[in-house]
């Protein structure tokens, strides 16, 4: 090989690098929260506050109920929660106190699980709350993360 051939192909693939340098990579915005302590929850809707931080990346604050988001895109928020006895829920998502989404539970006789879980575009500084409802009095669980049952967890991820 010639010293132009291989001069010409250090000079593409210097070319190629300076592009991929370019790309710009997302670092990852995540974070799972959950509570020490039981939450009673009534037929009135219930926010629920967060007490202890599990995991996190890509700086989203939160204090208590209060989750902000640091930068705009699409995030995937899923809560679960295992509570005391079944019963019909409701769990609301509101974000900067405008509630965007509701999500029904139907009661079953054996159902002691909830969720509420949205998909959607936020802004960067989004103030994010999840309150619940229940049909009548009950007490939401606290179960270690790995066991059966877990509650409550809500994990927050940015994926675009």
């Amino acid at each position: 090989m010639s010293d132009s051939s291989l001069r010409d192909d250090y000079i593409r693939t210097r070319q190629r690098v300076d592009q991929l340098e370019r790309v710009e990579k997302s670092a990852a915005v995540y974070l799972t929260l959950t509570r020490t302590t039981t939450l009673t929850i009534s037929n009135s809707e219930t926010l629920v506050p967060w007490e202890s931080e599990v995991r996190s990346a890509g700086d989203i604050t939160w204090s208590g109920s209060q989750i902000t988001l640091p930068v705009a895109g699409y995030y995937h928020i899923d809560m679960t929660f295992y509570y005391s006895a079944a019963a019909l829920n409701w769990g609301t998502l509101t974000v900067n106190g405008v509630q965007v989404a509701k999500m029904t539970q139907f009661y079953s006789s054996a159902q002691r699980w909830g969720r509420v879980s949205a998909l959607r575009f936020f802004s960067a500084g989004d103030i994010v709350q999840i309150s619940l409802l229940f049909s009548t009095t009950y007490i939401m669980q606290v179960n270690s993360y790995d066991t059966a049952n877990e509650s409550p967890f809500l994990h927050i991820v940015r994926i675009a």
